[in-house]
């Protein structure tokens, strides 16, 4: 099976991506890039919705017949090349590359894009990461004629909208006779009307148009229930025990799920799976997560450590619940906890403090006790009223 990476348009096709179609027997792609080989006589195969069973099939049928599919821009580059890499044995699928819409559309407005990120909503019901893409110096997103740039826009807009002012552009049908680009701010596009194959590209700006780092955000800014929540200050201490990495982290008695989010934020490639046992709080942890604009937390409804069994191993695990049965929650986590990461556990009942005092004492690294105390208004002036102090307990295991 050989896939044919198009390009934005036919002109980009070189003589050997030409010669791998004319020898195909069967020829599958969407119906856009089918229609640039009128003359392909062979048998075609639209690729559209259950893409999934279209690419098993095309798989099957390569065993018998020469198929070659054709992707827009580089199969590699948010295209369908992953979904034939992921089913296919090493040597039976050849990939032939081609330029990117975001080359082609960059290449045109003049931007180097060493230090570009980019993100994709096209066919996806995603979260839009906004904090990623505003903190971004070059952001392009791949648009779809549901979530458009117009809508991406506004939606940046709606959570950040100090951003109003970032320059921003819009390109449609890239390549094609009606190709358009709408050029402004992000508020001038979220106004425009764009549709079709599209991309919103958001230009460099000052620092002060992008959001802050997400470390120790109020807790207004968090659906909670009650005072169910890691506060801001001890959040950002736990983050920083936890040594964060790309890889898994386990947020156990996740309440809110301020930390395993925050997590996310901060440590690109990091999956959160937030086990909580609340229906409730399930609801409050998605709902956080999608005002966050975080796509990589996962929630877990269950009760630790159960709930563990179904789970990757993790590199970080912050247990800020458990009760009762804390010790047995932070020794099973501890066991699967992958060599060189961390564990650290919150106690604020000295019920739980004893439990802790108790359990893997040789993997402790440290116990830390934090009180934080807030101004309040005391008469003409302020007073320092203490809060909650809380300890954490730091694990860390050895690398073998």
């Amino acid at each position: 099976l050989t896939m044919v990476s198009c390009g934005v348009c036919p002109g980009d096709l070189t003589d050997r991506h030409r010669a791998v179609v004319a020898g195909a027997e069967v020829l599958a792609g969407g119906q856009r890039l089918l229609d640039w080989f009128p003359e392909f006589k062979g048998e075609k195969i639209t690729v559209g919705a259950h893409v999934g069973e279209v690419v098993d099939r095309l798989v099957a049928r390569s065993s018998a017949a020469r198929v070659v599919v054709l992707a827009s821009g580089d199969a590699l580059f948010f295209g369908i090349g992953r979904l034939f890499a992921e089913r296919m044995e090493p040597g039976r699928l050849e990939i032939l590359p081609n330029i990117t819409a975001v080359q082609a559309a960059l290449a045109r407005l003049g931007l180097a894009w060493e230090n570009a990120r980019f993100f994709t909503v096209h066919g996806r019901d995603t979260v839009l990461p906004w904090g990623a893409i505003l903190r971004a110096p070059l952001a392009v997103v791949y648009a779809d004629p549901v979530r458009t740039p117009s809508a991406i826009a506004a939606d940046l807009l709606h959570h950040w909208p100090e951003a109003h002012s970032r320059p921003a552009v819009a390109l449609a049908d890239l390549g094609g006779p009606a190709e358009r680009c709408v050029t402004g701010t992000l508020a001038d596009i979220a106004k425009a009307t764009t549709s079709g194959l599209a991309m919103l590209i958001v230009r460099p700006a000052e620092s002060s148009l992008a959001p802050p780092l997400t470390l120790g955000l109020e807790d207004e800014q968090y659906d909670r229930e009650g005072g169910l929540i890691t506060h801001p200050e001890l959040r950002a201490v736990a983050l920083s025990k936890l040594r964060l990495r790309a890889g898994v982290m386990w947020d156990v008695g996740a309440g809110s799920g301020s930390v395993g989010i925050e997590a996310a934020g901060l440590c690109e490639g990091l999956s959160v799976y937030a086990i909580e046992k609340e229906l409730s709080r399930c609801v409050q942890i998605r709902n956080n997560s999608v005002v966050a604009g975080c796509l990589s937390v996962g929630v877990v409804e269950g009760v630790a450590p159960d709930a563990f069994a179904a789970l990757p191993a993790p590199d970080a695990v912050f247990v800020g619940g458990g009760g009762v049965g804390v010790g047995a929650i932070v020794e099973s986590a501890f066991q699967r906890l992958r060599p060189g990461g961390s564990l650290v556990a919150a106690a604020i009942l000295l019920e739980t403090r004893a439990r802790l005092l108790d359990c893997l004492p040789e993997r402790r690294l440290e116990m830390v006790e934090i009180e934080v105390r807030r101004a309040r208004p005391l008469g003409p002036g302020h007073k320092l009223e203490p809060g909650n102090p809380v300890a954490l307990f730091v694990y860390r295991k050895e690398r073998s």
